[in-house]
């Protein structure tokens, strides 16, 4: 092995040196140089395969060294020589490819034999990505599997599970480690090579951990800590991510878009702390954060049930305007005191769902309904605020263009008995009473009706008090025979009837779904 001491104090340099003679296993050649500069016209005309070098010196510093290394000769590794005082030069160090640092005040026999060793390691790691070894990846799968039937099975002991895995773990001081990759192309990713990757680096580390690809955007590593101090638990973290980081972009060209970390205790669950870290992974990708948020900061509430009411109460006269301008207002409130992605996907579903009702009474032919669906399903399927804000947007200046387009087509005395029957359809509401309302003759009104709104006027109302009743059906868990009267019904068979004409289905069924 052929091995560069780059440091401006000679006497480092001879103990260093002195040190490296002392290891008869390793065939070992030494070059020296006193500056980055210095080692870099050595590594132009010698096959280098590892730099250990000082931090601050003349002419060209270490950081500056490595930065330039990993360049121009990726194939040479490299390792920094710090004092008690450098750590944030170290951390510089280790993102830009750096193995490992070692602390000149403390430098043993046994901390240069760990450096070589990971060397060597990272060299096989290496050769292993370059043969694509197909062995190692079914070992990836199987784990991957393992993992998902226990996060799916609740009866399995989570140290059951973590002493079956190969290396076996445990649950004292078990970090998870959920990272996602900086490509946008999911399907140009590959994982199991990435996943391998993680393990060797993690074996070259000598730490005792397992790695594999989680979902179509994560990956997973869980490893047992090598220190029970939280100091030094996050400085390993950080030191073991910043090579992964260099190992995965040196190897393929992804980088690390960004990553979390949870440390549990012994009598923590698993399960329940895994699904806290995606729960932190997704905010973090949410709202583009570099840090974790406080927990009473993740708990914020939505106002969802608010907002739904809100809504519903400006559409039931007409106040279409207003309605989304609420949306997109209780949307941003959302955002500006991050509360969880969840919950401001179920905010905004929920009310999207409200506008799908309204505009689901005037469209006999169900095609605005299917084109306002296309907007719910995307902000499903949201990961970002930006992507959130944007839909909501998006949708809100559709459902207005189509309301204004159908409202032009109607008459201002049909807008009024819309407007009456959307406010009292829970009433014994008739068309004599709506006709005496806007000051016609029933049997005007009723024709004038189906001509503006392409509708019967009771197959209206019987629209109207059945999307209340599945939005009652699907929100809470009272009574179909409370439910038919607080929509309007006197009688729950008719209601069965008529919920099965609209929908295609009976409620008790439809609540199932």
């Amino acid at each position: 092995m052929n091995i560069l001491i780059v440091d401006d104090d000679a006497i480092i340099r001879n103990w260093l040196s002195m040190l490296l003679k002392q290891l008869h296993q390793y065939e070992i050649t030494l070059f020296e140089a006193t500056d980055g500069l210095e080692a870099l016209n050595i590594c132009a005309v010698s096959p280098i395969d590892l730099v250990i070098t000082d931090i601050k010196m003349p002419q060209m510093n270490g950081i500056e060294l490595i930065s330039r290394l990993k360049n121009e000769y990726p194939q040479i590794r490299t390792s920094v020589l710090s004092s008690y005082d450098e750590f944030e030069y170290v951390r510089i160090a280790l993102k830009s490819g750096a193995l490992d640092y070692t602390l000149k005040a403390e430098m043993k026999l046994e901390d240069i034999t760990a450096l070589l060793e990971k060397t060597l390691n990272n060299i096989k790691m290496e050769e292993s990505v370059q043969q694509g070894l197909s062995s190692y990846y079914s070992a990836i799968a199987e784990t991957k599997k393992s993992f998902m039937e226990y996060i799916e099975n609740g009866h399995i002991p989570s140290e059951q599970f973590l002493s079956a895995l190969n290396p076996p773990l445990s649950m004292n001081y078990l970090c998870i480690s959920i990272f996602k990759t900086g490509n946008n192309n999911v399907a140009d990713i590959p994982i199991f090579i990435i996943s391998n990757i993680c393990n060797n680096t993690m074996w070259g580390e000598r730490i005792n951990g397992v790695a594999f690809p989680w979902d179509k955007d994560y990956f997973v590593l869980m490893y047992n800590c090598t220190d029970t101090i939280s100091e030094h638990q996050e400085t390993e973290y950080i030191k073991l991510f910043s090579l992964l980081d260099n190992n995965i972009e040196k190897h393929i060209n992804i980088p690390i878009s960004f990553s979390i970390n949870v440390i549990c205790k012994k009598e923590d669950n698993l399960r329940q702390k895994f699904m806290e870290a995606l729960d932190i992974m997704s905010y973090r990708q949410y709202y583009s954060l570099s840090i974790n948020l406080d927990k009473r900061i993740i708990e914020q509430h939505s106002g969802r049930k608010e907002l739904v009411r809100t809504i519903q109460k400006l559409l039931d006269v007409g106040n279409h305007e207003q309605a989304v301008s609420v949306l997109l207002q209780q949307l941003a409130y959302m955002h500006s005191i991050y509360v969880s992605p969840k919950k401001v996907n179920a905010a905004v579903t929920s009310a999207m769902n409200v506008f799908l009702t309204y505009a689901a009474l005037l469209d006999s032919n169900n095609v605005l309904e299917e084109s306002m669906l296309c907007f719910v399903d995307h902000v499903i399927h949201a990961t970002t605020a930006e992507g959130m804000q944007n839909i909501a947007e998006q949708f809100c200046k559709f459902y207005l263009e189509q309301m204004q387009a159908i409202n032009q087509n109607i008459s201002s005395v049909i807008k009024l008995a819309v407007s009456y029957i959307n406010k009292n359809y829970n009433t014994k509401i008739t068309l004599d009473n709506v006709a005496a309302q806007v000051f016609l003759n029933p049997s005007y009104l009723s024709q004038l009706f189906k001509k503006e709104m392409n509708i019967q006027f009771g197959d209206y109302l019987e629209r109207i008090r059945i999307n209340k009743a599945k939005e009652l059906i699907r929100n809470s868990n009272k009574a179909m025979s409370e439910i038919s009267e607080i929509v309007g019904f006197s009688n729950q068979n008719y209601f069965n009837k008529v919920f099965k004409k609209v929908t295609g289905v009976n409620p008790l069924k439809y609540r199932k779904f």
